[in-house]
């Protein structure tokens, strides 16, 4: 295969000639992709997250919740939180492939028993230790636009902001600055995303509805409201959380004011007559009735 600019496409990848069928080069093959494949490393020593995407109950054995373990590790008989629900319980047994384990740790795909638990409370959704979940009212996000979607980009519209197996409606502000967040930085508002900006470009998403979620969770914004059977993109934009607000109250909360944008603005007026080396007479700058000490020494 080759590109348009008929250059070789896989110049530097092995080609393994092989059949399913008569058993021909799937030693090579498997050979070749247990020495190209490197295993991720998972972090097994913070908080457990598990996360859930079937429930269903077994007569006389429990509630299963079936995902896979994010982070963390977590043993038999360990206490676990149930996102939403608030209730805790503890882990009877579980399973890895119809194997029953003792432990499971990141990355492991496995089936967690409970017992005293409803599977009608529970969906999808997170299961956690400690406090590795927390409900969210707004995030900041570090942003990265989608190549392919096309359509309008202007702050305080709103999209339909994805975080983990949750989907709410969230209001976007665009500000752009230091690659690296902090709030010790100041950040420049934009109207809309700055497309040719060499800064870091962050939003600030103020969700309608408040989601569970864990620290720097991937975040994706898109418009499920155009038609989905038009040929546009409907994934918009993607990032990580940087910042969590966790009270409700965050828009007028102290926390809010660490949050350093500001927007450029200039006034024109039109020099009528120099009046010395150091003193110009400036017209239409400034209404009658505009407080002039304002924008001394600045």
């Amino acid at each position: 295969s080759t590109h348009a600019s008929n250059e070789p496409m896989f110049t530097t990848t092995q080609i393994i000639s092989c059949s399913a069928g008569s058993n021909i080069g799937i030693k090579e093959l498997v050979n070749v992709i247990s020495n190209n494949v490197k295993l991720r490393a998972r972090d097994t020593d913070g908080d457990f997250v598990f996360a859930v995407d079937h429930c269903f109950g077994i007569r006389g054995q429990g509630t299963i919740l079936t995902g896979t373990c994010l982070s963390g590790a977590i043993s038999v008989n360990s206490p676990i939180k149930i996102s939403d629900t608030k209730l805790e319980r503890k882990v009877k047994s579980m399973q890895v492939f119809r194997r029953s384990v003792d432990r499971i740790s990141a990355g492991d795909r496995a089936g967690v028993c409970v017992t005293q638990f409803d599977a009608k409370q529970l969906e999808r959704g997170l299961v956690y230790t400690g406090s590795a979940v927390q409900t969210v009212y707004a995030i900041v996000v570090d942003l990265h636009k989608v190549p392919y979607y096309r359509g309008a980009v202007t702050g305080k519209t709103k999209y339909h902001v994805s975080v983990g197996h949750e989907t709410v409606l969230g209001r976007l502000t665009f500000f752009s600055g230091e690659r690296e967040f902090s709030f010790a930085n100041r950040y420049s508002f934009e109207e809309t995303f700055p497309e040719e900006s060499g800064d870091g470009v962050f939003a600030l998403l103020e969700l309608e509805n408040s989601v569970q979620c864990v620290a720097r969770s991937m975040v994706i914004i898109s418009r499920l409201d155009i038609d989905i059977n038009s040929p546009t993109c409907r994934l918009a934009f993607w990032g990580r959380i940087q910042h969590a607000y966790t009270s409700p109250t965050y828009a007028t909360d102290d926390g809010m004011s660490e949050l350093k944008i500001y927007k450029t603005k200039e006034r024109e007026g039109v020099v009528e007559r120099m009046n010395d080396s150091h003193t110009v007479i400036v017209k239409e700058l400034f209404k009658k009735e505009t407080d002039i000490d304002l924008f001394c020494n600045l």
